[in-house]
């Protein structure tokens, strides 16, 4: 019942795979984007309410946001080029800009 990712995370500068799912977790902490290596993120089933600009950062292939409660993306994920799975089910999402849906629309044809 994690409510926050610990400090030591952000010294694994090589971790390439992220599973912090069934937790209490409520933000993204700022230094995500220290996590240069990360390649996979998984936040599902938390109680995450945004989606930081510095998740764009990454060069996340998958990226699993599951049962949280992200109202709305930032337009920046746009730039995500390298996102491969992005999965965003069981959110109370108001208006996702339409660039997000693009991104959407083209994993969906792959």
């Amino acid at each position: 019942r994690l409510s926050s990712l610990p400090d030591e995370l952000y010294k694994m500068s090589e971790l390439t795979e992220l599973d912090a799912s069934c937790n209490q977790i409520t933000h993204f902490p700022p230094r995500m984007s220290d996590l240069k290596s990360l390649q996979s993120l998984v936040l599902r089933n938390n109680l995450l309410l945004a989606v930081p600009v510095e998740i764009t950062y990454l060069r996340l292939m998958r990226l699993d946001l599951r049962a949280n409660r992200i109202s709305s993306l930032p337009i920046e994920m746009r730039t995500m080029v390298t996102l491969i799975d992005f999965m965003l089910e069981d959110n109370p999402l108001t208006s996702p800009p339409a660039s997000v849906s693009k991104i959407q629309r083209k994993l969906n044809q792959s």
